[in-house]
């Protein structure tokens, strides 16, 4: 999955190395022809043609969270500060059994 021209936030500090090895460690487990990348790099433009600030769980992390809700077994995951839903997809494509229930921040995109 690419991670070109996303996670560019001036609010936090950046590195290029980081997304770099980003780009790396999630493009080996999770190839770009998994149904699920298409999905994911939607959600992404929907949030930013939204105009919601940029603060999207990188997608090495996403896949992480979502393989610990897999080990954990869990059927019920609560999200807080849910922005665009991309780390409940990235949840929900793993564990298809697992009902998500988000809380976010307040109604204008987790701020």
């Amino acid at each position: 999955m690419s991670t070109n021209n996303i996670f560019t936030n001036d609010e936090y500090e950046h590195d290029d190395r980081w997304t770099a090895v980003d780009a790396y460690a999630i493009s080996h487990p999770h190839p770009e022809t998994r149904p699920i990348t298409g999905i994911l790099a939607r959600a992404l433009e929907n949030i930013r043609d939204a105009g919601m600030p940029d603060d999207s769980t990188y997608p090495a992390f996403g896949k992480y969270l979502a393989l610990q809700v897999r080990s954990a077994g869990a059927k019920h995951v609560l999200e807080v500060g849910t922005l665009g839903g991309y780390t409940a997809i990235w949840i929900a494509s793993l564990n298809p059994d697992t009902r998500i229930t988000d809380a976010p921040k307040t109604s204008h995109g987790g701020r």
